[in-house]
């Protein structure tokens, strides 16, 4: 998952408002988003292609 995370945080090094910036990093980032992620990747790993 810390490739995900990396991948979008480095998404957000554009040169963007701060507050447009904030928002959407926010709603990316924001931890309790992250439970279907994460078992979309399990059940992937699960079925061996990840």
């Amino acid at each position: 998952m810390n490739e995900f995370e990396s991948y979008l945080t480095s998404l957000f090094e554009e040169r963007l408002p701060s507050s447009v910036k904030d928002a959407m990093m926010y709603s990316l980032l924001n931890g309790g988003k992250r439970i279907r992620p994460r078992l979309l990747f399990a059940v992937l790993r699960a079925y061996g292609q990840k």
